[in-house]
């Protein structure tokens, strides 16, 4: 949660009802947090430039390999996920760890997170 708290507190006058974080994601696999923040990239779990997360949600296990996970990053992802695509409603970090999280898992991101762009466009 970005906002570290500030959105509940400020959701029922401020913000849209619902919406009681500002979420950043990203996807935790091989030691490495992958996120979306003008361009995919990667660094230390839970040592990005974002802080310290606020929460963690585990998404499950995957059976591809490192090496598979970075040829699909490159392939697949970093067409849709660059500096001139970014997009804070539309093609965000959460955007970026929901796609990531299908490929890995085949689970999506909690709804909580999903809905978050749906919840800013009603504001």
């Amino acid at each position: 949660d970005l906002s570290r708290g500030l959105a509940k507190t400020l959701a029922p006058w401020i913000l849209t009802p619902g919406l009681t974080c500002i979420w950043h994601t990203g996807v935790v696999a091989f030691d490495r947090e992958y996120f979306f923040a003008k361009d995919a990239v990667w660094d230390m779990p839970g040592q990005t430039d974002f802080g310290t997360p606020t929460k963690k949600v585990f998404l499950g296990h995957t059976t591809w390999t490192q090496s598979e996970l970075h040829s699909y990053i490159c392939g697949a992802m970093k067409p849709i996920f660059h500096r001139g695509t970014y997009d804070s409603i539309g093609n965000n970090c959460n955007h970026f760890s929901d796609r990531l999280s299908m490929f890995l898992t085949g689970r999506r991101l909690p709804d909580e997170v999903l809905l978050q762009s749906d919840r800013l466009l009603r504001m």
